[in-house]
């Protein structure tokens, strides 16, 4: 039978569009919303490649995102060689184990085992989950925070960030955008926490003016009436220092020391409003946070290269590296795979 009879005899009749995929030799992305058929057309590519342009099922590296959705992929692909047996080569169904037919991680993972000395990575790594990537970041954070080396910079990250935000916000970021490919920008990351920072700045601005045009509609006397114009030509003007400006000495009205109360937390001496305010504003202690950044980003790449555990960025990026840097290695997977198919590429 031809591609085309088995087609029919499957009751499959392809759209223009799909036909175009099926029958595409060339570098090709397809576009459709769920439920649409692309992973049904990736596998009458794959039979068509192998009835009518020759190519061997282990010449195809063909990659999805999760290990169920590969194990369907290949039991729907030698389905399709199955309904072509007699009209296919006879060795394409013996062949077929060693098609290579996994998702994008483990073959990224196959690549970086056979050049992880470079890496001074052992062969056996390691997948390291987002769950245990949180336990080590958390791990070094607290020696990272304990280390005397670091006390600038502990300083500056402890008037930054809430103790109970620290983690996530801070160090357990970091760990999830650096890798060990050595890739990562330390100032993009930086430039990132700036960004958050910047956030966070406005968010509270925005918590504090309601407050200020509160305490401005109040009948506000003696020194705190002083007191407030200061505080509040502070925060037009973003110019708040380490003075304490929220005396409540000699106040007497509740309403105004509930107020003072809520903003203290927010603006008030110990708050790090102020460091918050120099690094938006001014730029101050940027170095300083950069410096935090790349020795953590060190601190953990040093310990996921003791351990071989990896997270998936650092096995794709690692991945990536090798093939650009080891040309024997990458004309060895250039001469394995004539084609590369990638179902929902992301």
């Amino acid at each position: 039978m031809t591609f085309e009879e088995i087609m029919q005899k499957e009751h499959f009749c392809p759209n223009a569009d799909q036909r175009k995929v099926i029958e595409s030799t060339r570098n090709t992305v397809v576009s459709a919303g769920a439920g649409a058929g692309k992973t049904a057309v990736l596998s009458w590519r794959f039979l068509r490649l192998v009835m009518e342009e020759g190519v061997k099922p282990e010449e195809i590296l063909t990659l999805t995102f999760t290990k169920k959705a590969a194990s369907e992929m290949r039991e729907r692909i030698y389905a399709r060689l199955l309904q072509a047996q007699g009209s296919i080569p006879e060795d394409s169904l013996a062949s077929f184990g060693r098609a290579t037919i996994s998702t994008l991680d483990s073959f990224c993972a196959q690549v970086v085992r056979s050049d992880s000395t470079s890496y001074g990575l052992p062969r056996d790594i390691v997948n390291l989950s987002e769950d245990v990537l949180d336990d080590l970041a958390e791990r070094l954070a607290h020696r990272f925070l304990s280390d005397k080396d670091n006390e600038e910079e502990t300083r500056l990250i402890a008037s930054l960030f809430m103790p109970a935000d620290l983690m996530e916000r801070f160090f357990g970021k970091i760990a999830k955008l650096v890798s060990l490919a050595g890739n990562y920008d330390a100032d993009r990351i930086t430039r990132q926490f700036q960004t958050d920072l910047r956030d966070l700045y406005d968010r509270t601005r925005a918590q504090l003016e309601p407050m200020f045009n509160a305490l401005g509609n109040l009948d506000l006397k003696g020194k705190f009436a002083e007191q407030y114009d200061r505080i509040y030509n502070c925060y037009i003007n973003e110019c708040f220092g380490e003075k304490d400006y929220f005396s409540l000495s000699g106040v007497r009205d509740p309403e105004v020391k509930e107020i003072v109360n809520e903003m203290k937390p927010l603006c008030g001496k110990d708050s790090g409003f102020v460091t918050l305010q120099n690094i938006v504003k001014n730029g101050n202690d940027v170095s300083i946070l950069q410096i935090a950044v790349e020795k953590f980003a060190n601190m953990l790449n040093l310990e996921k290269r003791k351990e071989g555990a990896l997270t998936f960025k650092d096995v794709s990026d690692l991945a990536v590296s090798t093939l650009r840097d080891n040309l024997q290695l990458r004309d060895v997977y250039k001469r394995r795979f004539r084609y590369i198919m990638i179902d929902e590429f992301q």
